[in-house]
């Protein structure tokens, strides 16, 4: 239900979402294989790091938006942009734009 409205906040501002991810194999999956101009990564997925999939996109030069609720990062997830949980749809298009028009 939140992935839904965060992505419909991101629709109305001109970002289409080309997949989300529930877990660490889907967003795998997801960030080797899609065309991405921009991402949002979640640290963890049902308890699983997903300093991975941070990797892959770092790799591939997909910028992304960390989305955390952790109080500390782990060193993969250290970048400029990050959104702390709760965040709300206005934030994550602010992190999102911070992205995309620099």
């Amino acid at each position: 239900m939140i992935a839904a409205y965060l992505e419909d906040v991101a629709a109305e501002h001109g970002y289409e979402t080309v997949g989300t991810a529930s877990t660490l194999d889907s967003a795998t999956a997801l960030a080797l294989s899609l065309s991405i101009d921009v991402a949002v990564l979640d640290v963890s997925l049902h308890g699983k790091e997903t300093a991975s999939v941070a990797a892959i996109l770092r790799q591939r030069r997909v910028p992304f938006v960390v989305a955390t609720g952790f109080d500390t990062l782990p060193e993969e997830f250290l970048q400029p942009v990050v959104v702390a949980k709760p965040y709300s749809g206005e934030q994550l298009v602010a992190a999102l734009d911070a992205l995309t028009q620099s």
